[in-house]
């Protein structure tokens, strides 16, 4: 194993550390997340043996939030078919962990530790995984190693590679060797599979994304939302969802000329200090969906501006929506665009798409639009009202690119059960 890689991994969980004594929260929760992890994971994993004695146990690791999404359907679909089997989760991530650690479709959930060889090698003498699952991207080397060695079938879920990633670079030979401790490598799409096979990987296939089995389920199993349904009304509501900074502030001016609208804004980061300036920014009726219970119906129904600034729903607010901005796209973090698709309506987001394959697929077929100011959203709603031939189609082809698009899970479970 690269000596550089090691060090790097040193360096990087040493930030981490001096991040979480300097007072930073997500680098504090992911510290102290990790106390006690090997002991915990003794204890549980003596647990299930007791309880289910001599049955798979599969270990399936996601980096965070967003990616947890891709894997679910997976998880799911194994837990409906195999209730027997040992499922054990782990995240990279606080975003995932601490949003997921009590996911009812797995039996227990934990922290990854950091991937040196000695914590790779306890990590897994106490798990004995027969199988092991990662999902999109999370490429830890030592674990990687550490699984080979010991003869794990592994597999990796709803990949998408890209030629500017290290497996393609002249630096990138440590990469390039672990991609062959899967045993199987599930894509998204046709060009990661070319990439692949340019290097020398061949044990590959084409299954499509999971998200869209999981989202396809979402209007079947969404709640109604009494106090949204009353925000709403009889009036139009435009959905922002998982804002950040720079979204808001190219959304401002359209929200502040459209008071014909009704808007329910989601932001990334919970900050209420951050929604009270908004909200004094705005200037409109607004409340905040956690003290919904402070508002009378009157109040509630008369409001023009929801804050949700709750964690969980978002994906079913989106039932409410006539339109759907999404936010990341400024920056590095797209966020899902698939949730508000699967409802039918028009869809935007900022200009940095280009990395997330949905969201290429959703404009191609012209149910999104990539958007870099202000004025460019006034063309594109004046085109996209309600009722509109250009609304109509946008709305149907949205819905049309989850529906059209559904399988990969029963497509990887087959290879990987080997049913």
């Amino acid at each position: 194993m690269s000596i550089i890689y090691n060090i790097g991994i040193g360096i990087y969980t040493l930030g981490i550390k001096a991040a979480a004594l300097s007072g930073n929260e997500k680098a504090k929760l992911w510290v102290d997340g990790r106390r006690s992890l090997f002991e915990n994971l003794e204890k549980k994993i003596a647990e299930l043996d007791r309880e289910r004695a001599n049955q798979k146990r599969i270990w399936f690791h996601i980096s965070s939030l967003g990616e947890f999404e891709i894997g679910r359907s997976v998880i799911e679909s194994i837990r409906e078919q195999y209730p027997d089997y040992q499922l054990i989760l782990t995240f990279f991530s606080p975003s995932g962990y601490q949003v997921r650690k009590n996911y009812p479709f797995v039996d227990c959930t934990f922290y990854l530790p950091a991937d040196t060889p000695r914590n790779a090698k306890r990590f897994l003498e106490i798990l004995k995984p027969d199988i092991a699952i990662f999902v999109k991207y999370d490429f830890w080397l030592n674990y990687l190693r550490e699984l080979k060695e010991r003869g794990v079938a592994t597999y990796l879920v709803s990949a998408i590679f890209r030629k500017s990633q290290h497996f393609f670079k002249f630096y990138g030979k440590k990469f390039r060797e672990a991609l062959h401790t899967f045993n199987h490598i599930f894509l998204q799409d046709t060009p990661s599979k070319e990439l692949l096979e340019s290097i020398g990987y061949n044990n590959s296939i084409v299954t499509g994304d999971t998200r869209n089995d999981r989202i396809a389920k979402i209007p079947k199993e969404a709640k109604p939302i009494e106090s949204i349904a009353l925000f709403k009304g009889d009036k139009a509501l435009f959905a922002v969802g998982s804002s950040h900074d720079e979204d808001i502030e190219i959304l401002l001016p359209f929200i502040k000329s459209h008071p014909e609208l009704k808007y329910l804004i989601t932001p990334h980061e919970i900050s209420q200090e951050k929604i009270d300036s908004l909200i004094a920014e705005i200037g409109r009726k607004s409340l905040k969906f956690s003290k919904i219970s402070d508002y009378s119906k009157e109040d509630i129904a008369s409001a023009e501006v929801m804050f949700n600034d709750t964690v969980g729903i978002l994906n079913q607010t989106y039932q409410y929506a006539d339109w759907a901005y999404i936010g990341g796209a400024f920056g590095t973090l797209m966020h899902n665009v698939q949730e508000p698709a699967v409802y039918g309506m028009p869809i935007i987001f900022g200009p940095k798409y280009n990395k997330f394959k949905e969201s290429v697929d959703l404009i191609s077929v012209g149910a999104a639009h990539s958007l870099s100011k202000s004025s460019q959203i006034e063309e594109w709603f004046s085109n996209h009202k309600i009722g509109s031939e250009h609304y109509k189609k946008a709305s149907l082809a949205a819905k049309n690119y989850i529906y059209d698009n559904l399988g990969a899970t029963e497509k990887i479970i087959t290879i990987i059960m080997k049913k």
